[in-house]
């Protein structure tokens, strides 16, 4: 007697065998699984579009500053880089448009301005808003209190910069970094930072495992910044004092 379910007519019932029923079951829990990531991804999708949507208004050009003058008081102004993408602007027209407003901006921004320009094939802008976003970063570094927050900003540049801009930052020559730095001195001499460095103690915390990593007196912001200005300034120089010397 055989031991397969059949049929009334005798022909073997594959419905019925154990094996057709248990492939069948791991098949519509794979394929549900499946469905219920698809619906979670949608969902997430959807929120995010409906909070672009709140604070993109008509995605104009006066509702992108209210919206950057909104989330750029949120501490990690994630959102307000979303956002920034989404408007239907070029990447020049954006930066006309939030040139202003820059001053509140953390360095992730100015890392994503460099993805752009990346992506558009112009590395000399990329190299230039890779370069700025590394000295706003060195910034809100020393006004953290922590002695290697600048080494934690290295590991801050992999989470933001794209490998591509990143490897043509190495490629650079000292001539053509001084040149570059030359250039974000000026800009930053024409846009004071004005941002609070919390993010990026925060940053420390989560990425060093610590606690309670503050923030420098404020009255004492003003001579980090000098500092800095003067050591870049330095480098700069020291530059032009080979190139006289060499002559």
């Amino acid at each position: 007697m055989s031991l397969l379910p059949r049929k009334e007519n005798g022909k073997i019932d594959i419905r019925a065998m154990w094996e057709y029923k248990l492939l069948k079951f791991i098949v519509m829990t794979v394929f549900y699984f499946l469905l219920l990531i698809y619906a979670l991804l949608g969902a997430q999708s959807t929120w995010k579009w409906m909070q672009m949507r709140y604070y993109g208004g008509d995605f104009s050009e006066q509702s992108l500053i209210q919206a950057v003058e909104t989330l750029s008081n949120d501490k990690r102004q994630i959102k307000l880089v979303e956002l920034i993408h989404v408007y239907p602007y070029t990447t020049d027209e954006l930066v006309g448009i939030l040139e202003g407003e820059m001053k509140d901006f953390h360095a992730h921004f100015f890392f994503s301005m460099a993805n752009r320009y990346a992506g558009l094939g112009d590395m000399d802008a990329a190299r230039f808003w890779t370069m700025l976003g590394r000295y706003r970063l060195r910034y809100d570094a020393l006004r953290c209190d922590h002695m290697t927050a600048d080494t934690v900003s290295d590991k801050y540049v992999e989470y933001y910069i794209l490998p591509g801009v990143k490897d043509d930052m190495a490629t650079m020559g000292e001539d053509a970094r001084r040149a570059v730095l030359a250039d974000v001195l000026a800009w930053d001499d024409a846009h004071p930072p004005e941002n609070d460095p919390r993010y990026f103690c925060e940053f420390i915390e989560d990425t060093e495992q610590l606690s309670n990593i503050g923030v420098i007196p404020r009255d004492q912001w003003p001579l980090v910044r000098r500092l800095m200005r003067a050591t870049a300034q330095k480098y700069i120089d020291s530059g032009n004092d080979a190139s006289g010397g060499a002559e």
